[in-house]
């Protein structure tokens, strides 16, 4: 390809410098750096134009020389300079020879400067540059910020800020934890460099379960209400916070619990097998003596016999259990009947379980699930091929790890009144989402055996008899009450929430139906720091004062993560929206791009065209953007058209 070149001092208009020999698609550039990088990283040959006005003047000479040639013009994307002149003018020359335009695409780490290919090459290597080059584009496909004139902005309004990122959550300060249990737990968020709002949560609703029917409280002073203490909980951050391993540091006692419950039956399932096989022998020994004193007539033998008969009831051993992962309603069932005290359902993944009960069919298991958190019910259910199963005592707690994305549609759901608005959301009292820690050491040391014994101990004490429990008149839950002290705390704290669900609060009704069932937590909380206390040594007696005070200031840490659940997601699509604003900004996102363009980066929060719609739904709603159809005889396409009164 020959240079068409001008003397120093002469316009440059239709003239060029060429760089290599056609071979099938020529690049025409505006400078020469920018055509040199070109011609260096692609092979292709390149005209360099020397400024964006002489673009078109170029395309066309070339196009007239070479009619069967490919011609890409790549573009100078002058995102500082008013009205994009690169970008308008390489999108004016591709049009008028049928050309392509490369466009190219800047990392996050673009300055006000960057504008051309060179500037791509240097800030992302040369296959970034390569696959602009090679994703060339029809300029009636590409996505190009208009410019409008003032008639047109005066038809738009001001975009609505986004609302603020996540509310703010309160710590779980060391004092907030039962002594007791203080050592092993923030030994735990030391080795792993973690918050320890992860294990605490863990291991107060592993307690809960483990106390479970064992021990309930009646919260007021001589009311018979009860409350069982097993609740659900769930602990919210992203997946590289290591919620799973806090969670299972702070269950392994839970895990042991089951490990030596298991060897219990296995042993006792070996005695029964002997016991069982001495009882066929004596029974047909018995049933001898009995034909023979039928023969006699002897009635006294007769009876003797019979009683010998009763004597030989032997009763299979059962195996105490204290979790499930994975069950169907109907198997869980039989283990409560089996494990009256409770059951904990431990799920890795909260969302798996969330799902399953969203599927067509399983609408009674939901109501299950809804009814097992009071903890004090019976249950009956009726199935064809299992017939009849009641259930004296249903008693579940639950406990999982869920990241935020999954999470958003089920509170989107709940503060809109959706599929999730019937309460199962709300029963997870004791949902953590800390914020994630801004430092990091490496910690490698042994865990404090001495603390994480003294837990142990705890967890097994409290998975027997509970000391100092009553059984009242025509009771089926032995209980303990307040002390006086503790009784004033309790009557204090709930005379200010319910003066707070009565009074013209402002909160969403996922939230307040959230908040109600803090009536449930807070003696519960309560109940388990103290006999926390007394597994430790304490004096067994009524739930201190010191207990009392300890819930209150879990139930307030609690809530502000309420506040977080709730508040942090207003619509499924909002984090998705903040990240198109952040691609808008820095140049990636232009004026007309379709939705299919947004979403084939796969940038973080935008994998998906379901996130996509989610995220422009948003913008629309708050007049960043507009979505207009543009009919292509197909499938019309989509393509956003954003508000000029954004100010970048």
């Amino acid at each position: 390809m020959e240079a068409r070149s001008s003397r120093a001092g002469t316009a440059v208009t239709g003239c060029y410098h060429a760089l290599g020999k056609p071979n099938g698609r020529i690049l025409i550039a505006e400078g020469f750096a920018t055509g040199a990088t070109l011609h260096e990283i692609t092979g292709h040959a390149v005209a360099c134009a020397f400024n964006a006005g002489n673009l078109k003047l170029v395309a066309e000479a070339l196009k007239r020389k070479y009619p069967e040639t490919v011609l890409v013009i790549c573009a100078d994307d002058d995102h500082a300079t008013a009205g994009n002149p690169g970008l308008s003018k390489a999108t004016e020359a591709a049009q008028a020879v049928d050309g392509l335009l490369a466009v190219p695409c800047f990392p996050e780490t673009r300055k006000q400067q960057d504008t051309d290919f060179n500037d791509l090459a240097r800030l992302a290597g040369s296959e970034a540059v390569r696959n602009c080059i090679e994703t060339a584009r029809n300029p009636e496909n590409v996505p190009v910020r208009r410019v409008e004139t003032i008639e047109d902005i005066d038809h738009w309004p001001e975009p609505i800020p986004l609302p603020d990122g996540l509310p703010p959550v309160k710590p779980l300060h060391p004092e907030m934890i039962p002594l007791p249990l203080r050592g092993w737990l923030m030994d735990i968020a030391d080795r792993m460099q973690i918050p320890p709002d992860f294990s605490a949560a863990a291991a107060v609703v592993a307690l809960g379960n483990i106390i479970s029917r064992g021990c309930g409280i009646h919260p007021k002073r001589h009311d018979d209400w009860l409350v069982v203490p097993n609740l659900w909980g769930a602990v919210v951050g992203r997946p590289s916070l290591m919620k799973t391993p806090a969670v299972s540091e702070a269950h392994r006692h839970l895990v042991r619990l089951e490990s030596e419950a298991r060897e219990a039956y296995l042993n006792a399932t070996q005695e029964f097998e002997i016991d069982r096989e001495i009882q066929k022998v004596t029974r047909s020994a018995i049933n001898d003596d009995i034909k023979k004193a039928v023969k006699s007539g002897r009635s006294d033998k007769i009876d003797e016999a019979r009683g010998k008969l009763l004597a030989l009831t032997i009763y299979e051993p059962k195996r105490q259990r204290f979790q499930t992962q994975d069950g169907t309603v109907e198997k869980i069932g039989e283990l409560l009947n089996e494990n009256p005290r409770g059951l904990l359902v431990n799920r890795d993944e909260l969302i798996g379980w969330f799902r399953s009960l969203d599927r067509d069919g399983r609408e009674g298991d939901r109501a299950f699930y809804l009814e097992a958190w009071n903890g004090n019910r019976g249950f009956t259910y009726d199935r064809i091929g299992r017939g009849t199963m009641d259930i004296a005592a249903l008693c579940i707690s639950i406990f999982g790890a869920i990241t935020p994305g999954p999470l958003s549609s089920y509170v989107y759901q709940a503060n809109r009144g959706g599929n999730g608005d019937d309460g199962l959301l709300q029963r997870f009292q004791v949902f953590v989402w800390p914020d994630a820690p801004a430092e990091w050491k490496n910690v490698d040391r042994f865990p404090d055996t001495i603390e994480k014994n003294r837990a142990w101990e705890i967890f097994k004490a409290l998975s027997g008899d509970i000391p100092g429990a009553v059984m009242e008149e025509g009771a089926a839950i032995p209980a303990l009450r307040f002390s006086p002290g503790g009784q004033v705390v309790f009557d204090s704290w709930r005379h200010e929430l319910e003066i707070c669900l009565r009074s013209d609060h402002g909160l969403t009704p996922a939230l307040e139906s959230h908040l109600t069932k803090y009536r449930k937590l807070m003696p519960s909380l309560a109940l388990i720091f103290h006999l926390v206390d007394v597994a430790d040594g304490n004096e067994p007696g009524p739930v201190s004062e010191q207990a009392a005070f300890m819930a209150t200031a879990w139930c307030d840490y609690l809530e502000s993560h309420a506040y977080r659940l709730y508040g942090g997601m207003t619509a499924p699509g909002m984090e998705a929206a903040r990240e198109i604003i952040r691609h808008i900004n820095r140049g990636a996102i232009r004026d007309g791009a379709t939705l299919r363009e947004i979403w084939r980066p796969q940038w973080s929060k935008l994998t998906s065209s379901e996130e996509v719609k989610a995220g422009i739904e948003v913008l629309v709603e708050y007049d960043w953007l507009t979505v207009e159809k543009e009919q292509t005889g197909g499938r019309p396409t989509e393509r956003i058209k954003l508000n000029p009164r954004i100010k970048f």
